[in-house]
């Protein structure tokens, strides 16, 4: 991460919950948006970190309302 500029983590949240591909990458290789995010090696970890305990994951079903549900 360049001295002095803060991670964007919100809007790299932001991005993933609204782009089912870019939230792949960043699952499956979150050093490949390192660099646009500015994160740096302990929060690329971290994410690997959740990752791997299945607490971050693509969402199988996102944006469902009622009427999703009715037969």
């Amino acid at each position: 991460m360049p001295e002095g500029q803060r991670p964007k983590l919100r809007e790299l949240v932001v991005r993933a919950s609204s782009d089912a591909d870019f939230a792949l990458q960043v699952l499956s290789d979150p050093a490949s948006v390192a660099e646009e995010y500015h994160l740096d090696a302990e929060q690329i970890q971290q994410i690997r970190d959740l990752v791997d305990q299945g607490i971050f994951q693509p969402a199988l079903e996102a944006h469902a309302t009622p009427d999703d549900y009715e037969s």
